[in-house]
């Protein structure tokens, strides 16, 4: 293969980074990446994505008993308790379809023209 032809491949396979499905298949490219880099420019390969072990992060299972503690600290919702003030009613805006500008000078007029 010519050179400027494997240039063309290997930015293939970099722009190729952006997309994955899994976290085994992008651990799988990168570590395709590290040996193209080690073997060809002699450096590190700088876009690694961050390990799937170092990124966990523990998940609530939603199945298992509340403990008292955890109970404690939660607040049930009461839709009767107000915390903030109602939105006053705002009426809509008024327009005119046959003008250019149907809403005046406050939107746009429609996109179709």
């Amino acid at each position: 293969m010519d050179s400027r032809d494997m240039v063309d491949v290997l930015h293939y396979f970099f722009e190729e980074d952006m997309f994955y499905s899994s976290a085994e298949q992008a651990e799988g490219r990168d570590r395709a990446r590290q040996q193209i880099y080690r073997q060809f420019y002699e450096s590190e390969y700088p876009y690694a994505v961050a390990k799937a072990s170092s990124t966990y992060t523990e998940t609530k299972n939603f199945d298992d008993v509340i403990t008292e503690e955890e109970e404690e600290k939660l607040t049930p919702f009461d839709p009767l308790q107000k915390k903030q003030p109602t939105k006053p009613y705002v009426p809509p805006t008024q327009g005119n379809a046959k003008l250019s500008q149907p809403f005046g000078d406050i939107l746009d007029g429609p996109l179709s023209n």
